[in-house]
């Protein structure tokens, strides 16, 4: 791949990671808003719905981690399908280490040359 493809790929990418990014903050953040009316009627009713509390709680939890869970699978797909990985070690190039390889033209892990001669 040479280094004008290798920058318009970045792009995509970049463009791409940046809706999902948008999409997914709107929902998560809806989400966590709409869990604040439900959390106060569980306070308010605490003596009746004791039991609901700790249901809520360890939802609240779940929704968290399945986020975190969700963002790195996405992350890893969406490294794949762009396919920014060094030739030579086959480490994924993305981030601060996709701007190495553009300003310095080598891998960031294994220093050898990433991109095609011209």
């Amino acid at each position: 791949m040479t280094k004008q493809e290798f920058i318009a790929r970045q792009e995509r990418s970049t463009r791409g990671t940046n809706r999902r990014l948008v999409l997914w903050l709107l929902f998560f953040f809806a989400a966590l808003l709409g869990m604040i009316p439900l959390g106060n009627y569980i306070d308010q009713h605490s003596d009746e719905y004791r039991w609901l509390g700790a249901v809520f709680g360890f939802g609240l939890t779940g929704f968290l981690v399945g986020n975190m869970i969700l963002l790195a699978v996405i992350g890893r797909k969406h490294q794949n399908k762009f396919g920014h990985r060094c030739p030579r070690c086959n480490k994924p190039l993305s981030g601060f280490l996709a701007r190495l390889a553009i300003a310095t033209g080598n891998c960031g892990y294994c220093g050898e040359s990433v991109f095609d001669k011209d």
